[in-house]
């Protein structure tokens, strides 16, 4: 099999994913609000720093296949992936209502 299809069926992939990727939404969500810059680029830079980190786990797994457990790995990390977004989730909620609370107090 050629490199060029497994490269272009994860490049679909991984497009369909962030369309569809209801955690990539609520990551971005939470640090716009946060942010002073403009949402297009929290946006810009947390994808970056994804596709970046991606790739860094990605050259890992290809290099250490024999030795990693990646069905494992990848049970964990949807785990993981879950608490990120609850933990997020409560940042922004105590972000909204200290904000809401400290507006009436002044």
């Amino acid at each position: 099999m050629e490199l060029t299809f497994p490269l272009f069926a994860g490049i679909i992939g991984a497009m369909l994913h962030v369309i569809s990727g209801p955690d990539h939404l609520a990551a971005v969500t939470s640090f716009a609000i946060e942010s002073k810059k403009k949402a297009w680029k929290v946006g810009l830079f947390w994808g970056v720093g994804h596709l970046l980190g991606m790739l860094f786990i990605g050259i890992l797994f290809l290099g250490f296949k024999e030795l990693i457990p990646i069905e494992k790995i990848s049970e964990h990390s949807e785990q993981f992936v879950g608490v990120v977004l609850i933990v997020l989730g409560c940042w922004i909620f105590f972000k909204i209502f200290f904000m809401c609370t400290a507006m009436e107090i002044q």
